[in-house]
């Protein structure tokens, strides 16, 4: 492994543990508005931050497949939490209420579903392609740019 990518591995961890602590500091103040949305945004940005030092410390293509599809499940909730966490701490409740949330859900669980199974539809990763020293290349599938789409719109 090279000196960048030790370094980039160095600093994702790094900030992989503030956002723990962020996450269990805004968890002992869940009474406080928007400390909930806070925690879940952070919980979001450690799993992704883990499972994208693991993708770049993987050598083997399977590996980083796993620690890819790991990602998402932090990957399809924060743009969500965000929007919740927002939406809370403005007063905006309509879109903070559990009913909305559960709404705006549908799309980023179905977003994980497909990344989970995406072997048999390619509709998250087109193609992945393992490059020199452990790194792999991700071709974006139609769903992909659809997730996204929603993610910028929240």
């Amino acid at each position: 492994m090279d000196l960048e990518l030790t370094i980039l591995i160095g600093v994702l961890a790094l900030t992989a543990g503030l956002s723990a602590a962020l996450t269990f500091i805004s968890w002992k103040k869940r009474p406080i508005r928007g400390a909930v949305p806070l925690a879940v945004l952070a919980l979001s940005v450690f799993l992704w931050q883990v499972g994208y030092a693991l993708e770049l410390a993987s050598v083997q293509l399977s590996w980083g497949i796993r620690w890819g599809k790991f990602q998402y499940f932090g990957i399809v909730t924060i743009p969500l939490a965000w929007f919740v966490l927002t939406a809370s701490y403005t007063g905006h409740t309509r879109w903070s209420a559990p009913k909305a949330v559960i709404w705006l859900s549908l799309l980023p669980l179905a977003t994980l579903a497909l990344a989970l199974t995406n072997e048999a539809h390619g509709l998250i990763w087109s193609d992945v392609v393992a490059l020199d020293r452990g790194r792999f290349l991700f071709g974006h599938g139609a769903w992909f740019w659809i997730f996204s789409s929603y993610s910028y719109l929240l």
